[in-house]
C-alpha cells in the first residue's frame, strides 16, 4: 500500500487546525504532527518519523504544511529546537555545516515509489524555486522531486461531519508611494487626495502580476464588481478591510451545495473576500556605526544611504544565489530600494525598515469558464476522485523533478 506521510508544524494554531482536519480525512494520507503520540515537530523529526512509522507501507508523498512566503520563508523549524522560521540563508548554511542535516534515511528512500515528491502546501512558496531547490537538496533531490503552491493555499471545514474543502487564492495588490518625502512614515495629504477609484481600477488592471492563473485578464465588468468602492482614508488613519462573503460553486458530480467560504483561526469566522490598505514591512536591517539621515531628510539621502550599506552585503549583491531583492520580485538592488520608503522607527536606533502603502485584493481561485472553485473536497468515504486541485497542473503549482 501506498501512503502519503504529512506534517503540520505543532502550535502554529490555524495552519493545525485546518489543514490537520484537512489531512486526517485525505484518503491515503497519515499525519505525523501534531496528532498525540507523533513527536513530529521539524522537518528532520518528521523524516526521521516516516522511517519509522508503518515499515510495510510505500512512501508516496512527503506533504509539509505551513505558513510560507514567495520570499522563500517557511514558518517551519529544520530540526528540533532550532527557530521557527526557516529561510534561504539558513537553510543554505545549515546544508553547508551539514549535508544530511535532513537527509531522508537509506530505509525511507527504499520504500519511496518511483514518482515520490515533496509536496510543500505553504502560500506562494512555488514562486521561489531557489528555496524549493534547496528544500529538496536537504532532503534527497536523486528520489524526490518537489511541488509547491503558486498561490495562497488554505482548508476550511465544510461541516460538521468532517468534510475538508482545499483550495487557492489570488492576492492581487498594488503599491503606492504615499509617503511625505521628507518625513518618513507619514502620509502626504496631497498624494491622498490625488488617490480614486478610478485610478486604483486603472492601476490594477495593467498590473502584469494581476492576472488569472492562466494569464489571462479579468473584465473590466469583473475589475468594477470585485472593487465596488474605494475605501475613504486619511493621512492619519488607515481603513478597517472591507470584507464580502464568496459564495463557492463546486462541480456538480460533487452534490455539493454552494458554500459560503471563510478561513478556520479558531473560532473566528474571516471572510475570504477583501479589500485593504496596509503598509507592509518588508525588511528590517540594523546598520551600526554612522548614524545616516534623519527620518526628515529627503527620501533620496536616506535611499542612497541604505543603498550603500546593502550593497556592501553579499546578501544584496547580483552574485549571490539568490539576492535579497530578487525575493522580493525586484530585479535589481536600485529598483527594490527606490520601492519603498526608508527610516528608523526610533530616530536615535539603528534599525532602519522598508515601507509602502499596498491595496490588497484577496479572492478564491474559480475555473474561468464554469466559475466553479477549483478545489479538493475530502471527508469521510469520499475518494480522491473530489479533486481539482491537483498538484500536476503547472498553472497553480511550481515542480522540480528528482535528479538521480
Amino acid at each position: 500500500m501506498v501512503i502519503d506521510f504529512a506534517l503540520t508544524p505543532t502550535g502554529d494554531v490555524d495552519v493545525t487546525g485546518s489543514f490537520a482536519g484537512l489531512l486526517k480525512v485525505r484518503p491515503d494520507t497519515m499525519l505525523l504532527g501534531p496528532e498525540p503520540g507523533h513527536n513530529a515537530r521539524s522537518i528532520k523529526s518528521f523524516l526521521a518519523a516516516i522511517d519509522l512509522e508503518s515499515p510495510d507501507k510505500q512512501v508516496g508523498n512527503i506533504v509539509i504544511t505551513s505558513h510560507a512566503a514567495p520570499s522563500g520563508l517557511f514558518a517551519i523549524q529544520l530540526t528540533d529546537g532550532s527557530p521557527r522560521e526557516l529561510n534561504y540563508d539558513d537553510l543554505a548554511e545549515a546544508l553547508a555545516n551539514n549535508p544530511n542535516v535532513i537527509r531522508a534515511s537509506s530505509g525511507l528512500v527504499g520504500r519511496a515509489i518511483e514518482d515520490a515528491g515533496i509536496l510543500v502546501k505553504g502560500c506562494d512558496l512555488g514562486r521561489s524555486p531557489e528555496f524549493m531547490a534547496l528544500l529538496q537538496r536537504a532532503i534527497g533531490p536523486a528520489t524526490f522531486g518537489i511541488i509547491a503552491s503558486l498561490y495562497g493555499h488554505a482548508a476550511v471545514q465544510h461541516d460538521k461531519k468532517g468534510n475538508w474543502i482545499e483550495f487557492m487564492l489570488y492576492e492581487f495588490h498594488q503599491d503606492y508611494f504615499l509617503s511625505r518625502d521628507n518625513k518618513f512614515d507619514t502620509l502626504d495629504r496631497d498624494k491622498v487626495k490625488d488617490m480614486d477609484r478610478d485610478q486604483l481600477l486603472t492601476d490594477m488592471k495593467a498590473n502584469p502580476r494581476n492576472r488569472r492563473f492562466d494569464g489571462s485578464s479579468f473584465s473590466d465588468q469583473e475589475w468594477e464588481a470585485m472593487i465596488p468602492t474605494m475605501p475613504s482614508f486619511t493621512s492619519k488613519k488607515i481603513p478597517k478591510p472591507t470584507r464580502k462573503l464568496f459564495k463557492a460553486k463546486f462541480p456538480p458530480s460533487w452534490n455539493l451545495e454552494p458554500f459560503l467560504l471563510h478561513e478556520a483561526e479558531g473560532r473566528r469566522l474571516l471572510d475570504i473576500e477583501r479589500f485593504e490598505i496596509t503598509n507592509p514591512i518588508l525588511v528590517i536591517w540594523d546598520i551600526q556605526g554612522e548614524a545616516g539621515p534623519g527620518n526628515k531628510a529627503p527620501i533620496s539621502e536616506r535611499r542612497a544611504f541604505v543603498k550603500t550599506h546593502l550593497a556592501n552585503d553579499p546578501k544584496h549583491q547580483a552574485t549571490h544565489p539568490y539576492p535579497v531583492y530578487k525575493r522580493h520580485g525586484f530585479a535589481s538592488l536600485d529598483d527594490y530600494v527606490d520601492h519603498f520608503d526608508w527610516g528608523k522607527p526610533d530616530e536615535n536606533g539603528d534599525t532602519w525598515i522598508a515601507k509602502t502603502w499596498r491595496f490588497v485584493k484577496v479572492l478564491p481561485i474559480t475555473d474561468p469558464d464554469t466559475g466553479e472553485l477549483i478545489a479538493n473536497h475530502y471527508g469521510p468515504g469520499i475518494t480522491r476522485e473530489h479533486e481539482a486541485l491537483l498538484e500536476t497542473s503547472g498553472f497553480l503549482f511550481a515542480a522540480i523533478t528528482a535528479s538521480p
